[in-house]
């Protein structure tokens, strides 16, 4: 069976909260192993764009297109593309009663069906991937805010997932704590995985992407290649964008 090379197929989506428009006809195409930044000012609707490819949030109107599945309201459609998809919170998201190599092997155990040193060695290998191997019998709360993040996507990874979706995975750490994230999304990326981060890391942006959307008041101020992204200067939106983020 021949694999369809677009991950990802947005037309035309559009989301309204109280008669507010969060998401205005956003169209938005990702091809297979393409890396995709989404940036804009807080309150854009990057958020809510990322979570509409999972079913974590509904659109009013338009398609969503992921890994070959529409979704629908039809819950087999967003478990298929769950199935397919991984994602990354800001807030990272762990069950904090449960250890960290817990926190990875239940979706194995519940999901995927794999129980027993199988899914015990699957989740090790990723955790050693992220560089928390020695984290993996500690609890959530004992762990920094940039272990977290890292245990969190060993957890999507475990899933071993055809797309990554990242909503701004480094916003809820500390300075110093940032880097270790991005140098670990710099690492999945080389592996060729299709993924897709919200972020306002724009140094990080430059080297990680193949393509960067901006948003604004709901709608795609831009789409381009990362290269020509950080060229274009008739778009006084996007310059006044970067100046913003360069003052910080």
């Amino acid at each position: 069976m021949v694999r369809m090379r677009k991950a990802v197929d947005v037309r035309h989506v559009s989301k309204e909260i109280n008669g507010v428009k969060v998401l205005d006809k956003v169209s938005l195409k990702v091809e297979r192993d393409e890396r995709v930044v989404i940036c804009g000012p807080s309150g854009s609707g990057k958020t809510t764009l990322i979570r509409c490819l999972n079913g974590l949030s509904t659109f009013s109107t338009g398609s969503v297109t992921v890994l070959g599945v529409r979704l629908t309201d039809d819950p087999l459609s967003i478990r298929h593309i769950r199935e397919k998809t991984g994602m990354c919170f800001q807030n990272f998201n762990l069950f904090p009663h449960l250890t960290i190599l817990e926190n990875c092997t239940l979706a194995l155990h519940h999901v995927r069906k794999i129980s027993g040193l199988k899914a015990i060695e699957m989740a090790q290998h990723y955790l050693e991937r992220v560089k928390i191997i020695d984290q993996a019998d500690k609890y959530p709360v004992t762990l920094s805010g940039g272990q977290q993040q890292r245990a969190a996507i060993a957890r999507a990874l475990c899933m071993e997932p055809e797309l990554m979706l990242f909503d701004e995975p480094t916003s809820a750490l500390d300075p110093e704590m940032v880097s270790e994230v991005l140098a670990v999304l710099s690492d999945i990326a080389k592996s060729g995985m299709t993924m897709i981060c919200v972020t306002h890391e724009m140094r990080f942006a430059r080297k990680f992407a193949d393509k960067i959307v901006m948003l604004d008041e709901g709608k795609v101020v831009i789409n381009t290649d990362t290269q020509d992204f950080f060229k274009t200067t008739d778009n006084p939106r996007v310059k006044s964008f970067l100046r913003l983020l360069d003052k910080r």
